[in-house]
């Protein structure tokens, strides 16, 4: 379970972590709210990801996923699994 309360540090990365992330030539991809627009960026994600052998950054706004229900989640690249917060 995580702290309601974020650590102070936590502030000042999440506004500077698109300008780190491009000052290290990481792809940055900030994933849509619509579903819809998410599944492709996750699938364009990956498909570049796959072509350019180089990591690929999905940042997800705070509370984005506040209204999925955990069980709900499954990843789209296995759907065996679900998803944790790691992948």
């Amino acid at each position: 379970m995580w702290p309601k309360q974020d650590e102070p540090q936590h502030r000042v990365q999440g506004r500077i972590t698109i300008e780190m992330l491009n000052l290290l030539g990481i792809t940055t991809i900030v994933l849509p709210s619509n579903t819809e627009k998410a599944v492709k960026a996750l699938s364009d994600a990956f498909k570049l990801a796959k072509e350019t052998s180089r990591p690929v950054c999905i940042l997800a706004k705070q509370n984005i996923f506040e209204s999925i229900k955990k069980e709900s989640i499954v990843s789209p690249f296995c759907p065996t699994k679900f998803m944790s917060r790691r992948q």
